[in-house]
């Protein structure tokens, strides 16, 4: 794909250079399921290129100048100019402006993510690293690009954290003061609670999150997402991180629905885990259909749990009326014995269940 792309840019006189986290990968021989494309010019001529060659859907967001290719491969191409960034103040988005592909990496947050690999026929494969970022590659060492970094962009703290995790890398020590300071000075605390959800939810992404939770937690960044905000290694056993998400709200108590509000998650999201609260906390099956991520978080929250005690109740109001109850109190009363019955595993389908509501309403 990128042999494709370089050549068609070359005969279009369009500079194109492969940037950031896949280069580091290439080096490091990860698998990488992403492609940065930078161009100093010719943005729009290369996005419908791509686009009109491999398919998929295209994005534009407009602040950034930037496009973002959804391949039906599941590869995703993010397209973008080359650029400088000024920080009018610390952790608010950047201004941007057309820069050369050397001051666009020096933008960068870490010497590893700011290398970049000419696509073009006249230099095809040559690496560019004006900052180092192949040496502390090679030393597995994690430098920001200058003192300013963790106050222009806190987020970068919560991603050193990652990427430590992710590859057992080391903090360089004037990188480690940097970072330091930038924490001492509350700089995380101005960032919006959607950008800090976006990096908790890019942790909960990895294989293992625990070592970049642990050292979050070193760094003192965990009373950042909540100031009771906890976890263990048992609520990571689901790859996927809402579930993970769920599993750690759920073991905060009380505290963690506070939690879960603060997040501002998509609505569908944010309901499956209050679904799961609520049964959870009764220990008593649902009346209705769980949400198939509010299933995963009990079953990874109770990992011996039965299927029947997860679905629906298996009876309702209209068998307790042709049993010749009169309604009122008395059903929610009964059905909720059910549901917890239920969840106990007494029985685990309908028949099962109307002869226990037999024998309950006959000792009544």
């Amino acid at each position: 794909m990128v042999k494709i792309i370089g050549a068609w840019a070359s005969g279009k006189n369009i500079s194109i250079w492969v940037v950031g986290g896949c280069v580091r990968d290439w080096i490091l021989k990860r698998p990488t399921k992403d492609l940065d494309l930078v161009v100093e010019k010719g943005l729009e001529e290369v996005s419908r290129f791509c686009s009109k060659k491999w398919g998929g859907t295209l994005e534009s967001f407009g602040q950034f100048g930037t496009k973002r290719l959804y391949l039906r491969s599941g590869l995703r191409l993010d397209l973008a100019r080359t650029r400088a960034e000024i920080y009018s103040r610390p952790a608010v988005l950047p201004e941007v402006s057309t820069a050369s592909l050397e001051k666009d990496l020096w933008r960068r947050d870490f010497t590893v993510n700011a290398m970049a690999v000419c696509l073009n026929s006249s230099a095809w494969g040559e690496l560019v690293d004006h900052y180092g970022g192949c040496a502390d590659l090679k030393k597995g060492l994690l430098r920001v690009l200058h003192a300013q970094s963790f106050r222009d962009d806190p987020t970068r703290i919560w991603r050193a954290a990652r990427f430590l995790g992710r590859f057992g890398f080391r903090l360089e020590s004037s990188t480690q003061e940097s970072l330091e300071e930038a924490v001492r000075l509350g700089y995380p605390r101005l960032l919006s609670r959607e950008r800090v959800r976006g990096e908790l939810m890019r942790i909960l992404e990895e294989k293992d999150p625990t070592r970049a939770l642990g050292t979050l937690k070193k760094w003192g960044l965990t009373p950042f997402f909540h100031p009771k905000f906890r976890w263990d290694g048992g609520d990571f056993k689901d790859p996927e991180p809402y579930v993970r998400l769920g599993v750690i709200c759920l073991k905060m108590g009380e505290s963690g629905k506070e939690f879960l509000r603060s997040l501002n998650l998509e609505r569908p999201v944010s309901q499956a885990i209050s679904a799961a609260f609520e049964v959870a906390e009764r220990l008593a099956s649902p009346r209705m259909q769980l949400p198939e991520l509010s299933r995963k978080i009990l079953v990874c929250l109770i990992p011996h749990i039965s299927p029947s005690a997860l679905a629906p109740l298996r009876v309702n109001g209209r068998d307790l009326s042709q049993m010749g109850i009169p309604s009122g109190r008395e059903y929610s009363q009964l059905l909720t014995k059910a549901a917890q019955a239920q969840w106990r595993g007494e029985f685990s389908n309908r028949s099962e269940a109307l002869r226990w509501l037999r024998r309950l309403h006959s000792r009544r």
